[in-house]
């Protein structure tokens, strides 16, 4: 469930003392923002800052630098902070807003980060080829090790049963040694605990909270994070421009470095899900990923895109109108409203031109052929006879 939009958050926050902006200017010098040379502690995804602030008020011989992607959950983490410090000065407290996937960005070894805290973070169970988002992953892991100290610890706690088994093996895989482990956290009699209010929540529920303990350690080789899957069959996707006034609604991929299309702009879509026809798959995915419910659209044309052995077959769909209020929040990158006339000057994949030139033109429905080698388009084929 998102929390509700908190208008006064992003003035509170700019008006903070103890609030980092523009954080990664800070990579390799958190410890000058403290009055205090002390051990560095970073958690990652911090909420509301329940135990954020209760943490850090029972130890003040060390210095926490809270994160969280939005500034309306940040508001609400400041106000509970400021309210357990009351008139005392927050001095060992760093708020800041940052992409928690794309923390490389903001710490670096310079920084000597001792330990490291992930609390009931976003399990990526839904599809098998989102679970790379975890910040548990592997890919995460190898960043966290950048910045983190020989023999410094991750504190991991979660409700996700395959989440937590899965996590061990990333721990494992990353040259981590897991120092302790509970399935049953707060019947283990483990302390200090400060409970957070997703903590309380599933503990309520009769859910138990899974912890453990993982230390760094040398890492022999590290391990191949670009491997690939190779699929039984080919992908199966589907991508729509939604249109009004001149305008097309279109994602920037810009959330993670490791996604393939990063930097590039994009219609809406995303893969089929077992069992749907195309337009189940691209009314939900539209729905997903803006909030919008497509009341008018067409099936335009079928792309098949060739690069080695990686094959994926996109149905292409226009929308003229649709029920509902945007989003504005996608996992994926920042939703926009786009002039046509400027989709032209932005970064695309070349093949994309190609098609949204067909869809502009009327072309009536059509079967295009793209092939890349790498990241070039080398060939075109447009119902079966080869361009340019």
């Amino acid at each position: 469930m998102r929390m509700r939009r908190k208008k006064w958050a992003r003035p509170e926050l700019d008006a903070c003392a103890w609030v980092v902006k523009d954080c990664d200017r800070y990579r390799g010098r958190w410890r000058t923002l403290f009055p205090k040379d002390q051990p560095l502690h970073v958690e990652l995804g911090c909420g509301k800052g329940v135990s954020t602030c209760e943490m850090a008020w029972a130890e003040r011989n060390i210095n926490f630098v809270a994160i969280d992607i939005s500034t309306d959950v940040l508001g609400v983490a400041r106000r509970n902070i400021a309210a357990r410090y009351g008139a005392e000065s927050v001095d060992n407290i760093r708020l800041a807003v940052k992409e928690c996937t794309l923390i490389g960005q903001t710490f670096s070894a310079g920084d000597r980060v001792e330990r490291i805290y992930i609390s009931f973070c976003n399990p990526w169970n839904q599809r098998s080829r989102h679970k790379k988002r975890r910040l548990t992953h592997s890919r995460q892991l190898m960043q966290y090790r950048d910045f983190l100290v020989d023999g410094g610890e991750i504190w991991f706690k979660t409700d996700d049963d395959a989440l937590f088994d899965e996590s061990i093996g990333y721990f494992m895989e990353c040259g981590f040694e897991i120092r302790f482990l509970t399935r049953d956290l707060h019947a283990s009699g483990f302390s200090p605990n400060y409970v957070s209010e997703h903590e309380r929540m599933f503990s309520e529920q009769g859910i138990k909270t899974k912890f453990l303990i993982a230390a760094k350690r040398s890492l022999a080789a590290a391990p191949d994070l670009l491997k690939r899957r190779r699929r039984a069959a080919p992908d199966m996707t589907t991508l729509c421009y939604i249109e009004k006034d001149d305008r097309c609604l279109l994602i920037h991929r810009n959330r993670r470095e490791s996604d393939g299309n990063y930097g590039k702009w994009l219609g809406i879509g995303g893969h089929f899900e077992r069992g749907e026809s195309p337009d189940e798959c691209v009314l939900r995915e539209v729905r997903e990923e803006t909030g919008l419910t497509l009341t008018d659209y067409a099936f335009r044309g079928v792309v098949t895109f060739v690069s080695g052995d990686w094959v994926e077959y996109m149905y292409l769909y226009t929308a003229s109108a649709f029920e509902g209020e945007l989003t504005g929040e996608c996992d994926e990158g920042d939703i926009q409203w786009v002039d046509k006339a400027r989709m032209k000057d932005l970064p695309m994949w070349a093949g994309d031109r190609v098609f949204l030139r067909l869809l502009e033109e009327g072309c009536p429905f059509f079967s295009l052929k793209l092939t890349y080698e790498k990241d070039e388009l080398i060939a075109v084929e447009l119902n079966g006879r080869r361009q340019g």
